[in-house]
């Protein structure tokens, strides 16, 4: 039997699927505070897991009152990491699929870096979205229950997860992307694309990867080749290990043997866009769009093409951007970014990731985030992006059905 709470209707109730102890959660549960709220009740990816009614409790246990369901990333969290990459174990072995067995994964997980089948984490994942969705869909029909409503949708935040699928689905709707070599099999099949289709630098991507992990920037020439990477790989072990120390190398046999072992994780290719440089830094800018209107920016600056913060890259007011950009070049990039928006409608936020092109005319979306809003001391009229949703799920109640 469920134990129903009498609050105050007025005030919705906020419901956080997270990790422990992280920063997202932190920021969400300030913002609440900054607006008069309640502390969010917090769900963690391992007990829902383990306990999926729990979730049902937490939806259903307030009287006459508003419920607002937060999904965030599971983050940097062990133990979630471990029960989403068991999760996976079922469904590939279902498709006969390679997967690491749960004796493995513990194994593998104890190794600082160790990049354990990233498709395997997202096989895990979509099982784990696919049952938060059936659980708000099977709510049970009591009296003075109020909707339940979404910031964001476990159908967007899946494709945003599936970074190739993504880029495939912004190129159906003619936005602007990185021309895309494809799936990625091995070293050979990549040069023989590359040689195809005139593309003498690439980026190879995991396609269920984030943060940069598993990133490889490969440009190469008549009589040689090069790459920078986040990645390294380690012939002994036949392991991969992601590093916040971009890796570089010349040696071909090396590149070879690196690519070759990442294409068994998953990965697509695509074009490598010179990016615009502002002090003798190579940028980009990642922008948050709130309710369909871009918002919160922030500049990344690198000393390399991968410009990604947790890389210990710099941040910047994409100020200095503007200045050197038309206004219509400008006012471009937000258009594309809620343009982009829309093709989400049933998630109330998106970041963006855009790449603007060397002579600050031309601009491409180099990656969806479902959960990059966590831009810290970035404010937009004032709001951080975490206050500025939750006004937005106040003003505008029926937003993000299921």
């Amino acid at each position: 039997m469920v134990t129903r709470v009498t609050l105050d209707a007025s005030q919705p109730h906020f419901v956080l699927l997270a990790s422990d102890h992280d920063p997202r959660v932190d920021a969400f549960q300030q913002a609440l505070q900054q607006q008069g709220l309640r502390p969010a009740s917090l769900i963690s990816y391992c007990d829902f897991i383990t306990q999926p009614e729990r979730l049902t409790h937490e939806l259903t246990r307030f009287d006459q009152q508003k419920i607002i369901l937060r999904i965030d990333s599971p983050g940097r969290d062990q133990h979630a990491y471990t029960a989403i990459l068991q999760q996976g174990i079922s469904p590939l072995r279902a498709a006969k699929r390679p997967y690491q067995t749960a004796y493995a994964i513990q194994q593998q997980i104890q190794q600082k870096g160790r990049m354990i089948a990233p498709y395997q984490f997202y096989a895990g994942f979509k099982g784990v979205m696919q049952q938060v969705k059936q659980t708000v869909l099977s709510l049970p029909d009591l009296q003075n229950v109020h909707d339940v409503q979404l910031m964001n949708s476990p159908d967007d935040i899946l494709l945003a997860f599936d970074k190739y699928r993504c880029q495939r689905y912004l190129q159906q709707h003619k936005i602007p992307i990185p021309e895309l070599l494809g799936s990625i099999q091995s070293y050979t099949e990549l040069r023989q694309k590359m040689r195809q289709y005139n593309m003498p630098r690439v980026f190879i991507k995991l396609k269920h990867g984030a943060s940069a992990a598993g990133v490889v920037a490969l440009e190469s020439s008549a009589n040689k080749i090069q790459i920078r990477s986040t990645v390294e790989y380690q012939p002994k072990t036949k392991a991969l290990y992601n590093t916040r120390r971009l890796t570089r190398s010349c040696n071909e046999n090396t590149i070879i043997e690196l690519i070759n072992a990442l294409c068994q994780m998953d990965v697509y290719a695509e074009r490598w866009i010179p990016k615009a440089q502002i002090a003798e830094h190579i940028v980009d800018v990642r922008i948050v769009v709130i309710g369909g209107k871009a918002q919160h920016s922030v500049l990344r600056m690198s000393k390399s093409p991968i410009t990604n913060l947790h890389l210990l890259n710099q941040r910047a007011d994409t100020t200095q951007l503007q200045q050197q950009m038309s206004t219509s070049a400008w006012q471009a990039v937000l258009a594309t970014c809620e343009q982009v928006a829309a093709l989400f409608p049933q998630s109330l936020y998106i970041a963006l990731d855009i790449a603007i092109a060397v002579n600050f005319n031309k601009h491409v979306v180099l990656e969806v985030n479902a959960f990059g809003d966590l831009l810290k001391a970035v404010l937009y009229r004032g709001l951080t992006p975490q206050e500025a949703e939750i006004q937005h799920m106040l003003i505008n109640a029926n937003l993000c059905d299921i």
